[in-house]
């Protein structure tokens, strides 16, 4: 199988911000001899549980042969003891902009909190990444110390896939207009997601650098057009680092 990546491997159809970060059922790359492919469980429409080699149905390929499938789907937030509280409850333990409960006393954070994100298009979400749980940590931390505010950080996140390095900033579900920037033909590239003209954030593969100036970029609260994010020559280093 020899499926070279192409900017429509990465279409999304789906505008949660809960969804997959990346379209991996339109996603093929190769570690060795054997392709090595991840889909996602939106796209796997049959698996058939008396086969002795699976075979995927996806909207992509019609079969792919495969001898192990790991099918990640995230998770179900544990609500039963907020339930008992008598707090409020819904995809989660439903938080202020503090990360407050309906009692004040009782705070939520992490995978099962449901909170007011000013980086989201859908509200409340509920994030399940290492960064949302530490940075509401902090948040909390900060208002039992006598530090209130509101919860603001920038969502970010990131995973290794074989040779692949997947690095997000922002939350991209939503977006009506994505922007490449790079080459998907050697497998280092970035796709700037916006809404309305607004950047929204920023997927990017093997570009580390790519990522992290997108990261300083939009903690600043600062933006770059669809026509600079495309345009290889636009200093991304340079207006990440601007000041005003």
């Amino acid at each position: 199988m020899n499926n070279p990546l192409r900017p429509e491997h990465f279409a999304r159809e789906d505008d949660g911000d809960d969804a997959l970060f990346y379209d991996f059922a339109r996603l093929v790359t190769h570690i060795d001899d054997d392709a090595i492919a991840a889909l996602s469980a939106h796209y796997a429409r049959t698996i058939p549980a008396n086969a002795d080699v699976l075979d995927l149905m996806s909207s992509w390929v019609s079969h792919l042969p495969a001898d192990l499938v790991l099918i990640s789907i995230g998770v179900l937030p544990n609500t039963e003891l907020a339930e008992a509280a008598g707090l409020e409850v819904g995809n989660g333990i439903v938080v202020d902009e503090m990360l407050a409960t309906a009692d004040p006393a009782i705070s939520a954070i992490g995978d099962c909190a449901a909170f007011p994100c000013r980086h989201s298009q859908r509200n409340p979400t509920r994030l399940e990444a290492v960064q949302n749980a530490t940075d509401h940590a902090r948040c909390v931390a900060d208002r039992l110390t006598g530090k209130p505010h509101p919860y603001t950080a920038l969502p970010w996140f990131w995973s290794e896939q074989g040779k692949l390095r997947l690095q997000i900033v922002g939350l991209t579900g939503g977006s009506d207009r994505n922007v490449l920037r790079g080459d998907p033909a050697n497998g280092e590239f970035s796709v700037f997601c916006y809404r309305e003209g607004h950047l929204l954030g920023v997927e990017s593969v093997n570009r580390p650098a790519d990522h992290a100036h997108s990261r300083r970029l939009m903690t600043a609260g600062r933006q770059i057009s669809p026509e600079q994010a495309a345009d290889e020559s636009f200093d991304l280093r340079a207006a990440a680092a601007a000041r005003g």
